[in-house]
């Protein structure tokens, strides 16, 4: 299959696939089944919410709403089937309006039905003119309408075993003609998600040895050794447990340090830090299990 490049300067709107951008009207036909009436004018925040941080549209139908209506999609048609696609005029980055994204099918399940409903019903209330006495215009809105009754099996290609299975519309499949890399529109959801500060959610709290020479944020209660350490020793740091019972673990090079509450008798008990692990009750073994088990499984996730 033989991929065409394109010369043209006009070569949007387009569509990114895999690694590259198509031009959705330089492949001789024109693949746009219903067209666009106008990309809808958001915020980098709004646009932030529905891209992944890989730059790709969130598949949660929750963080759509509000961001599809009538106006800013359009339905393009390809070997598959037909496909319905969004575009935003972000503020800031005009470029971004000529960029239509495939609504997650996920997504368009969800949020398509209701608004065929209302729209078919209150048509005024979307601009809709479907008794329009011109042919043409009633032909066109009714077009716009009829693409929130798109579903999945719109578009499909068979698989190995002969099934059809849905898709996305492959640009390359249908010699849409690929945007020349001069011309193509930044992923701009993964720029946001790479100019992001990093939250205190994702600062490292556990010790492992990848990483470098104090460069894990420490948490309360936990000191660092500022004494010179053997050559083959890369740090040392100390937990001052208050006499309390705790146990040690290590798991897929990760040391865990359990510590349990106990008595204020017991804490009274001891004034110095607790080098050996004391006895404690059956049923606080029986905690301990319980905490490691959780631990593992949360650093198997």
């Amino acid at each position: 299959m033989a991929l065409v490049v394109g010369a043209s300067e006009d070569m949007y709107p387009v569509v990114a696939f895999s690694k590259s951008q198509f031009s959705v009207r330089t492949r001789g036909a024109n693949a746009i089944k219903t067209p666009m009436k106008k990309p809808m004018q958001i915020t980098e925040s709004a646009y932030k919410q529905i891209m992944t941080n890989k730059g790709v549209p969130s598949r949660a139908a929750a963080k759509w709403e509000g961001l599809i209506t009538l106006n800013n999609v359009a339905e393009l048609s390809g070997r598959e089937g037909t496909y319905p696609y969004v575009a935003f005029d972000v503020a800031g980055h005009p470029l971004q309006k000529n960029k239509y994204i495939p609504i997650p099918s996920d997504v368009a399940t969800r949020i398509f039905p209701k608004l065929y409903e209302d729209a078919k019903e209150n048509p005024s209330k979307y601009g809709l003119k479907l008794d329009d006495p011109d042919e043409g215009t009633r032909a066109r809105h009714q077009a716009r309408l009829d693409i929130f009754t798109w579903t999945p099996a719109n578009c499909a290609r068979e698989d190995a075993d002969g099934k059809s299975k849905p898709c996305v519309i492959s640009p390359p499949l249908n010699q849409w003609v690929q945007c020349p890399t001069a011309q193509q529109i930044p992923n701009l959801g993964k720029e946001m998600a790479a100019d992001a500060p990093a939250t205190a959610s994702k600062k490292a709290t556990k010790l492992t040895g990848k990483r470098k020479h104090n460069s894990v944020e420490l948490p309360d209660g936990i000191e660092e050794s500022n004494e010179k350490l053997p050559s083959m020793v890369s740090r040392v740091v100390t937990l001052d447990t208050k006499g309390a019972p705790y146990k040690i673990v290590e798991h897929n090079g990760v040391v865990m340090v359990t510590v349990f509450k106990s008595s204020p008798s017991v804490q009274e008990a001891s004034s110095s830090r607790q080098k050996i692990a004391p006895q404690v009750p059956v049923d606080e073994e029986e905690a301990m299990d319980e905490e490691e088990e959780e631990d593992a499984d949360e650093d198997e996730d």
